[in-house]
């Protein structure tokens, strides 16, 4: 499962954006998400923060990823894989192929 928000989309996050870090936004994700063994990787040529954690499901432990830079917010949600950092690459080609700059 893939989820975008973008600054031109939503007032809210525009809003948010401008009086939060990343680091803060990044935190909140995996804190509501009740995520385990945050580790942070490589964002990609945008830039940003990109992490990854276990999330507990009476059906697996599958890993959501985020990533957050100035003008969006992401999360992708794993259910077949086992390690974050294969989660992390998966992560980056979702957001080569949905995010287009020009």
């Amino acid at each position: 499962m893939l989820q975008i928000n973008a600054i031109e989309w939503d007032a809210d996050l525009a809003e948010a954006k401008r009086s939060h870090t990343m680091t803060h936004e990044m935190r909140n994700v995996f804190a509501g998400a009740r995520a385990s063994e945050v580790t942070a990787f490589e964002a990609g040529p945008w830039g940003g923060r990109l992490s990854c954690g276990f999330m507990e499901s009476a059906t697996g432990r599958p890993i959501l990823c985020a990533w957050a830079d100035a003008g969006t917010s992401a999360q992708v949600l794993l259910a077949d894989e086992e390690n974050l950092s294969e989660a992390a690459e998966i992560a980056l080609q979702f957001r080569s192929g949905s995010e287009k700059r020009g």
